[in-house]
């Protein structure tokens, strides 16, 4: 029995033909996905105590690629009736400054590692920048002691080499809390580079062509279909 296989109408192959090009349009969307970035979670032998001393505790890091900061984690234990207000502020210096990139006020007092927390502004970060991750408890009676909301997670000791820990009185002036580290990780979108784009499509092209040029070789391919209500010769 002979296998006869119709041939691909014209218009069919002009549509295959755009292919690349959908791809091409698509394909930055797919790729935009959070990367953890920085990231420090271990060891655990300090708390960064929230509105004891101060109102705001801090945490600078380095940023390691380019893209929209997608959100941060960070490692804040309460149970204050106070929600607690995350901010990313930029650094002068090695310093947290006041200008905000970005905040949010958390619907809870605490805030585990497992949490992603996210901002409503389009953070851009720049590889090799530094930033600061800062909270601070919204409504909360001024700090001093016995006043303390809630515990922010860290280590002793230079474990994080790209930033510091700092603690502020108004979210102003900051000073360092020490050789010390406090949990956090960062999640980037990074779109992907034209050339890379570029690379894919003409490579979905050239696998297209490839895939036309085999079929007009192989034997049968361009055969149609007999028309079985024709008369069949004596």
């Amino acid at each position: 029995m002979k296998h006869f296989w119709p041939a691909l109408p014209k218009c069919v192959i002009r549509r295959c033909s755009l292919v690349p090009l959908v791809l091409l349009g698509v394909v930055a969307p797919c790729h935009a996905v959070p990367l953890l970035d920085q990231s420090f979670t271990t060891p655990s032998n300090l708390g960064g105590v929230i509105n004891e001393c101060c109102a705001f505790i801090a945490q600078t890091y380095t940023g390691g690629l380019s893209g929209t900061l997608a959100g941060v984690n960070i490692d804040v234990q309460s149970s204050s009736r106070f929600p607690l207000h995350v901010a990313v502020r930029r650094v002068t210096g090695g310093v947290p400054n006041s200008l905000l990139l970005g905040e949010t006020t958390l619907s809870s007092s605490s805030a585990p590692l497992s949490l992603l927390i996210t901002f409503p502004e389009e953070i851009e970060q720049v590889a090799g920048a530094q930033y600061a991750i800062a909270a601070n408890y919204v409504g909360a009676p001024p700090p001093g002691p016995g006043q303390s909301q809630g515990v922010w997670i860290g280590a002793i000791g230079n474990f994080y080499s790209g930033g510091e820990s700092f603690a502020s009185l108004d979210g102003t002036s900051w000073f360092q809390l020490g050789p010390a580290d406090l949990h956090f990780q960062t999640f980037v979108e990074v779109v992907p580079e034209p050339t890379t784009l570029f690379v894919f499509a003409t490579a979905a092209g050239l696998g297209l062509a490839l895939w036309r040029r085999r079929r007009r070789k192989e034997p049968g391919r361009h055969a149609h279909f007999a028309d079985s209500s024709a008369p069949k010769s004596p």
